[in-house]
Formats: structure tokens, sequence, C-alpha cells
């Protein structure tokens, strides 16, 4: 399974972020729905990693946690 790893606010401001890893397939069919790029078209995932804010991360993983779509997660220091 390919996957891919995203970073976000963390749970506590003691840590820097969370970083948490989901499905790529998953993750791509939900940056259409989101439609955050050319309404759903031509969904770049290169273009959305390198560019994307915590602010949108952090949906996508409220979004992957309520589907069972997370596969790891960890709070880094």
């Amino acid at each position: 399974m390919d996957t891919t790893k995203l970073y976000t606010f963390p749970d506590d401001d003691k840590d820097y972020c969370k970083g948490f890893t989901v499905p790529t397939t998953w993750l791509i069919k939900a940056l259409k729905e989101m439609d955050l790029f050319e309404n759903g078209g031509n969904v770049s995932l290169e273009r959305f990693l390198d560019n994307y804010l915590w602010d949108e991360t952090w949906f996508i993983y409220c979004l992957a946690e309520q589907s069972g779509n997370i596969l790891s997660e960890e709070e880094i220091k």
C-alpha cells in the first residue's frame, strides 16, 4: 500500500506538531472531494505536498480519523 505522511497541529502545545500517515489513494480522493485544486479536476499530490498549510491537514486529519484511514500517528517534540 502506498502511503503519505502529513503534518498538522499537535494535540498539546508542548509538542511541535503531529505527523500522521494515510493511504495515498484515499488522500487523493479526499483532496478531490475537498475541491482544493481546480474544482477537483487535476489534483496534483506533489503540488499539495509542497504547499499545504496545517489548517488544511488538520481538516484532512479529522476526515481520516472519522473514516478510519489513519495508519499511524505521532506527536513530534
